[in-house]
């Protein structure tokens, strides 16, 4: 059970380093008062990225739904769980001064779940060098098998503030530049966001066993 439960486990975490880095505990309950519009949610909304392989990814919002006390945009992802051979859905929220990454995975193939998790990707109403922290667990079910539950602790910084940021040619101002640090049963993600004012995401730089991943914004639409 152990074994393949932690293969699940796995699974899971490299998709969530693989897509933006995503229901968790919260170690603070106050939002915060929000100092702007640092990713702009509404159905349609669309980010296009490439990374350094030049390979392309597309952000785009197809629902709006209340989930665990908060309005949640869902993100398209039925090509990359056509790809991966089992179901992710992925959100985005804001509320107060947090973003949130929800994200989901089912694999029929092992008769199994993993419960919803919740990441908070920025605090816009932190100063540089202010921090946040979560600490909750992941419960992985499997029919026939039962359950486990692995601890998941998060910790975010803010590390730049009002700065401009040049990518694929483009200058960004009023850009916050936030970390985030990831840690599911001892397998560590590093995540580091660029995140403009009224745009959204503009680059984003994950590490995770020694491999970077930086993905840049080509386009957006906002609706």
């Amino acid at each position: 059970m152990k074994t393949k439960l932690r293969l699940l486990i796995f699974a899971f975490f490299a998709f969530l380093t693989l897509f933006l880095t995503s229901c968790g505990g919260e170690d603070e309950v106050n939002n915060g008062t929000s100092t702007g519009n640092y990713m702009p949610l509404a159905v349609n909304n669309k980010w296009s990225y490439v990374d350094q392989f030049d390979q392309t990814d597309d952000l785009l919002i197809i629902n709006k739904e209340n989930l665990n006390n908060k309005v949640y945009y869902q993100v398209d992802t039925e090509a990359t769980s056509t790809e991966l051979g089992y179901s992710i859905k992925i959100w985005f929220a804001k509320s107060g001064a947090k973003y949130f990454s929800r994200t989901v995975i089912e694999m029929p193939a092992y008769n199994a779940t993993v419960s919803p998790m919740e990441v908070i990707i920025l605090r816009d109403d932190l100063n540089v060098n202010q921090t946040w922290s979560q600490n909750f667990k992941l419960t992985v079910k499997i029919s026939g098998y039962g359950s486990q539950s692995i601890p998941v602790s998060v910790t975010g910084k803010i590390i730049e503030k009002d700065i401009s940021v040049n990518v694929k040619g483009v200058n960004y101002s009023n850009v916050i530049k936030s970390y985030v640090k990831i840690n599911v049963d001892g397998q560590i993600a590093e995540t580091n966001y660029w995140f403009s004012k009224d745009i959204g995401i503009v680059k984003n730089e994950t590490t995770e066993n020694g491999s970077t991943i930086i993905s840049e914004l080509t386009n957006y639409i906002l609706n």
